[in-house]
């Protein structure tokens, strides 16, 4: 399919199969494509959603949302925009330019410039893939709380034990203990399924690490870059070519040049 106008305000373009967009989109615009999709214009709009099942090849984006299942060609510049892009990101023709937003991209990105002489606050993360990542916080998350009830549940077992040595418990409340012995149980079991998740997940979190980005010419302050969990902020102007990389031993970003 093919569009050889812009799209105007307000208006939804879906897709079953490839798009190509001659020209570019006013604010309010939402665009579902199927497959791939390239624009020779502009994809603008605060209010403006682009969501790529394929692979994408766009000439600029400002202030608008893109969420790309493939890789992103940008060939100029992306401004103020929220993007996830599971695959990888390139931004290094024409200006190849970055600033403001936050940018999450899967795999490699390579930039020429990120943020700007103003010090715009830009945030762009590789290694970033959600499905992983929200999966990582959530196992982790119900690890925790679940040996928080183990000890409860091992603390009340205690007491109730104590008590029916001294001879001090009805015969519901040694009911009640049984049912406790069965909760732990059931609890430790579920424990333990979820610790064998959670080292597939690690797995999955440790490929993630070795993704990088590299940026050509410039990086400006106050961009934050993230490796999957890691995060480093870039305090003065760094200059050349520049490769961010996670340093899994040092468990931080550090920096090639």
């Amino acid at each position: 399919m093919k569009i050889t106008g812009d799209i105007k305000f307000g208006f939804k373009v879906i897709c079953e199969g490839d798009l190509e967009l001659i020209g570019s989109t006013e604010n309010k615009v939402y665009i579902e494509v199927k497959g791939n999709f390239q624009c020779f214009g502009i994809i603008r709009g605060e209010n403006t959603v682009v969501k790529i099942n394929g692979n994408a090849e766009i000439r600029g984006v400002e202030y608008s949302t893109l969420e790309i299942n493939g890789d992103l060609i940008i060939y100029d510049y992306m401004i103020f925009s929220k993007a996830i892009i599971m695959g990888n990101l390139k931004v290094i023709s024409g200006r190849g330019l970055i600033y403001g937003g936050k940018i999450k991209v899967a795999k490699d990105a390579e930039v020429n410039k990120l943020g700007n002489e103003n010090s715009i606050p830009t945030y762009i993360a590789v290694g970033y893939n959600p499905v992983i990542l929200n999966e990582f916080y959530r196992i982790n998350k119900e690890i925790d709380e679940t040996n928080q009830v183990l000890k409860k549940l091992a603390y009340g077992i205690m007491l109730g034990e104590n008590l029916k040595k001294e001879k001090k418990l009805s015969q519901k409340a040694i009911e009640i203990l049984n049912l406790i012995y069965k909760q732990y149980n059931l609890r430790r079991k579920y424990l333990e399924n979820l610790k064998v998740t959670f080292k597939d997940t690690q797995k999955r979190l440790e490929e993630l690490k070795t993704h990088t980005l590299t940026v050509f010419k410039k990086v400006y302050p106050e961009v934050s870059i993230y490796i999957t969990t890691k995060e480093l902020k870039v305090n003065k102007e760094l200059t050349g070519l520049i490769i961010f990389y996670l340093d899994r031993e040092a468990n931080k970003i550090k920096i090639r040049t």
